[in-house]
């Protein structure tokens, strides 16, 4: 607002009320045309630190960091004040302690009764607490932004800005998707859908939205991100924009989509297998029923083989002690052969002893015959 203090009327009384009404509740310092310090109310005192002892007569310029008194632009500034020119905005100042703080101000050029520049009031708030969380945001914003794919979107869901990481990751440069829609990157498919709809009419009532999603980028390129949509609230809590993080997620996806392909295929053939086991299990059943009765019917051949296996085995028992027997007889009739062996041997001694006496015998019979004949007649007896 400008202020133009008339000496007279109701017009200036009331712009009295309202100076007086502003410097209850804010910092309020004036200056002349050259930027010296006319006066200045509590509030900015305390907000900068200083009394108005230390301050009256001296410029502007002792609240400004030195980084920005000699620029261009601090000199532009009170040219433009010097013209009638009303200034505002958020201001880095610097208290008497040197700490810097940030003013939310408005430079009022005051006239007189003639149109003539006459002096310049500053109305100020301290927003330093409110800048420095604004600053830590940006930050976070800013750290985001370098690793992630970030992309705003009106409520309507056309593209206000995007950043390299995204326009990396679909393959357009920002002169090719701003103020298009956010359709653009979904499949055909989806596009026309009620869920789609459902997607954007929930980010319009300032819901969030999260997840994996398959979006297409330049050349029908097939990309899956991991992404949320983040709705931007006003200072009432309305939502006035969205803004999207996303990372690249494909190559994971892609092959967590080829892992479920081919587990679904062993699933599939195991599926069938167990379909096939099913029916051998069925078709064994009826076999080893089948076999349950060849088998009793083994068992019962088996149990009369055991009993003729039993009954051969007593005979076989019996046999052995016939068998024994036998042998042992038969070793008794040994040692009678031995014996009569060994008594024809010696009855063969005595044989061949009468053959020698017998031998003798007819020597000497033999003898007598020749002695007879010799002899005669006379011999004879």
């Amino acid at each position: 607002m400008v202020l133009g203090f008339l000496n007279s009327g109701k017009h200036a009384q009331a712009e009295e009320q309202v100076a007086a009404a502003l410097s209850r509740s804010m910092a309020r310092i004036e200056f002349d045309m050259n930027g010296q310090i006319l006066t200045a109310n509590d509030n900015f005192q305390k907000v900068m630190g200083y009394g108005l002892d230390e301050i009256v007569g001296k410029h502007h310029s002792m609240f400004v960091p030195e980084e920005i008194t000699n620029t261009a632009e601090y000199k532009s500034f009170w040219k433009k004040l010097g013209s009638g020119e009303f200034l505002s905005g958020a201001f880095p100042r610097k208290r008497k302690n040197g700490q810097l703080l940030w003013l939310e101000s408005t430079y009022n050029p005051v006239f007189d009764g003639k149109g003539k520049l006459i002096k310049v009031v500053k109305f100020a708030s301290d927003i330093t607490e409110r800048r420095n969380e604004r600053a830590l945001l940006q930050s976070v914003f800013e750290a985001i932004s370098s690793s992630q794919a970030v992309i705003e979107f009106d409520l309507d869901g056309n593209i206000l800005n995007a950043n390299e990481n995204f326009l990396s990751v679909m393959g357009y440069s920002l002169d090719e998707i701003k103020g298009k829609h956010h359709s653009m990157f979904v499949p055909k498919e989806f596009r026309n859908t009620s869920e789609y709809r459902s997607f954007w009419q929930s980010l319009n009532q300032g819901k969030f939205q999260a997840g994996q999603f398959n979006r297409v980028g330049k050349g029908g390129k097939e990309i899956w991100i991991e992404a949320t949509y983040n709705p931007v609230l006003d200072a009432v809590g309305n939502p006035i924009k969205v803004i999207k993080f996303a990372t690249d997620v494909t190559e994971q996806t892609k092959l967590l989509l080829n892992l479920k392909q081919m587990i679904d295929g062993n699933f599939a053939e195991i599926d069938s297998n167990i379909n096939d086991l099913n029916q051998r299990t069925v078709q064994s059943v009826d076999v080893s029923n089948n076999t349950m009765g060849i088998t009793q019917a083994v068992a019962a051949s088996a149990e009369q083989l055991a009993a003729s296996i039993s009954e051969i085995s007593r005979s076989m028992t019996q046999s052995q002690s016939e068998t024994e027997r036998a042998f042992d007889q038969t070793e008794t009739a040994n040692e009678m052969t031995e014996r009569m062996s060994n008594v024809v041997d010696q009855m063969g001694s005595i044989v061949e002893v009468i053959r020698n006496i017998a031998g003798q015998i007819n020597l000497l019979a033999l003898n007598a015959t020749i002695e007879s004949a010799r002899a005669g007649e006379a011999g004879k007896g």
